[in-house]
């Protein structure tokens, strides 16, 4: 049990969500933590963290590191999380406090991953682990075949000024995102759902003139052979619908009618956009009732949204592409 005596003294109460896990015959405890800090002016700007605890009992724990970043990159890290990669050690965290940009950092809080071993400052490694509107405090644990699987929570805290989730009135609010394998190439980190979905009973869902209507169905939309070329997927219709939109390298998810207003659908939620190193060549689209994730080049980037389109509204149309199949379960 750790207590405030227990922490350096320049960190504060603002310490949580531990994660545990066993090395080298050692048990370690990863915690997220803010420390106090000021800027050149006096003005406290204080710094997220995490806090490293070592144990041979898990119960009594003693201080093994303490990794707050010289040049602040957040003021608090959530849901701390370190494991190995393809040889490379992976710190994932969730930073609060980070400038939003129009292609970056687009959310009121952030979740990805920086390379330790690759620079000392977690900003320069930094890649969000996803790009839409609703992933946050993503955990990982690994299979008894190796795999590393990381699922996240397909919610956003205190986002009641920027959009809402309507299953609230329905007297629920959030989900999980469905568990997915990653894989480590040149430098980045790829997630994909785990591959025992392909092994569930999905069959051909009958589309015609591009459009079909599936209330009631979990839906999988496999596209390949897109070439950078202009793609449109939209669920639901002009008047309240989302929009998936891909040119060249660049991956745009939009509730956003033609004049700029956002569909019902999206509970407030306008638009987040992504992009690939190169071209977009292929997109996995997985839909169930209220959740969409997009997987765009193998999961290089990876978009999550949730979505309330009533059972009549659930219309699905892609143009732009032939090279897709579309299946439901």
């Amino acid at each position: 049990m750790l207590g405030m005596e227990d922490y350096p003294e320049d960190i504060t109460q603002h310490v949580r969500d531990p994660k545990v896990w066993k090395e080298d015959g050692h048990y370690y405890m990863v915690l997220g933590a803010r420390a106090r800090a000021w800027d050149e002016n006096g003005k406290r700007r204080d710094k997220g963290g995490i806090l490293i605890y070592q144990s041979d009992d898990r119960k009594n724990w003693r201080l093994y590191r303490e990794l707050v970043p010289e040049k602040p990159f957040g003021y608090m890290w959530e849901c701390p999380d370190i494991f190995e990669l393809g040889k490379e050690r992976v710190l994932s965290f969730c930073p609060q406090g980070l400038e939003t940009q129009e292609e970056k950092f687009q959310n009121i809080y952030q979740s990805g991953y920086s390379l330790p071993g690759r620079s000392q400052d977690p900003e320069e490694t930094f890649r969000e682990w996803d790009m839409g509107f609703d992933f946050y405090a993503p955990q990982s644990f690994q299979a008894d075949d190796g795999r590393r699987i990381l699922i996240g929570w397909a919610g956003m805290p205190d986002t009641t000024e920027t959009h809402r989730n309507l299953s609230v009135s329905n007297g629920w609010q959030h989900c999980l995102t469905l568990p997915c394998e990653l894989e480590y190439h040149d430098g980045k980190i790829f997630r994909m759902p785990v591959r025992e979905i392909y092994d569930l009973d999905w069959e051909e869902a009958p589309v015609e003139n591009g459009r079909f209507h599936w209330a009631g169905k979990a839906l999988k939309l496999d596209m390949g052979g897109i070439c950078g070329e202009r793609t449109v997927i939209r669920l639901g219709d002009r008047g309240n619908g989302v929009t998936v939109t891909v040119e060249e390298n660049r991956v745009e998810l939009s509730f956003l009618d033609e004049k700029g207003v956002p569909s019902r659908c999206g509970g407030g939620r306008g638009k987040r956009i992504g992009r690939t190193e190169g071209p977009v060549e292929e997109l996995l689209v997985l839909i169930d009732s209220s959740i969409m994730e997009i997987f765009v080049n193998g999961g290089e980037t990876v978009f999550t949204t949730r979505l309330y389109l009533e059972a009549e509204e659930r219309v699905i149309d892609v143009s732009g592409c032939d090279g897709y199949v579309l299946e439901m379960i």
